[in-house]
């Protein structure tokens, strides 16, 4: 699993199913299991751009048969000061 650094964020920490810093193995999953992970970045007091800021992660594995097309995610998160 890996989720990129969004630009101009730092990455704190993880929590749940990866407690390491990007990338990290989830290990051997079944179908329609669900892991959450939960990421915190900071956010500088100068932040402005851009908004919202915009989050992806990837998973990956070896399995034949993947759908590789769903296995990505996006989020969009607005600032609200």
């Amino acid at each position: 699993m890996n989720d990129a650094t969004p630009a101009g964020l730092t990455f704190v920490s993880n929590a749940g199913a990866c407690t390491t810093a990007f990338p990290c193995a989830l290990g051997t999953m079944l179908p329609s299991e669900v892991r959450t992970i939960t990421t915190t970045f900071q956010i500088p007091a100068s932040y402005t751009t851009p908004d919202p800021i915009v989050n992806t992660a990837t998973v990956s594995t070896t399995t034949a048969g993947d759908n590789p097309s769903n296995n990505t995610s996006t989020v969009n998160t607005p600032l609200a000061f």
